[in-house]
């Protein structure tokens, strides 16, 4: 039979056992630490997400509300007796009714002839010169009249101008 080693040969089993248990205790500490971690990570995610779905459903609300609103005021856009134009910051218009464009179109109309009428005398004048002397007038009264009939004044070949038909 074998012999038993010698005390001083015998590994330290008790002190092992210690380090073991030590190790062990560790490993169970960090464990119940993760443990507790991964549970309050839970816990903020799921009260994250319920903040989130209430932020949305509140959003939502506020998404129905302001179109509630902007379906009422163009309802009352569209029934006001007079004209109503929303300007931007910049002064451009945003919107405006029909009352509005009417009105405007109306206005605008006269300014729109002078232009026109300004424009075409000082066309004919440039391209007529001397031709058409004291009968620009007469002839821009004439462009003037075939143009409410419907046709268009173009510029044809040569750089000459010609009455479209309607």
């Amino acid at each position: 039979m074998s012999a038993l080693p010698a005390p001083s040969d015998r590994p330290d089993y008790g002190s092992r056992v210690r380090e073991l248990e030590q190790a062990f205790a560790a490993f169970n500490a960090t464990s119940a630490l993760l443990q507790n971690a991964y549970r309050e990570l839970e816990q903020r995610a799921t009260l994250l997400s319920a903040e989130l779905a209430e932020a949305r459903s509140e959003r939502l609300l506020q998404l129905a509300e302001k179109e509630r609103i902007a379906d009422r005021l163009q309802r009352l856009l569209e029934t006001l007796p007079g004209g109503v134009v929303v300007l931007a910051d910049e002064a451009a218009p945003v919107e405006n009714d029909d009352a509005a464009r009417q009105c405007l179109e109306q206005t605008l109309q006269p300014v729109r002839e002078a232009l026109l009428f300004r424009e075409l005398r000082e066309t004919l004048a440039a391209r007529l010169g001397e031709l058409a002397g004291e009968h620009v007038d007469a002839l821009l009264q004439l462009v003037i009249g075939l143009l409410e009939e419907g046709r268009a004044l173009v510029e044809g070949g040569e750089g000459l101008l010609e009455l479209a038909q309607p």
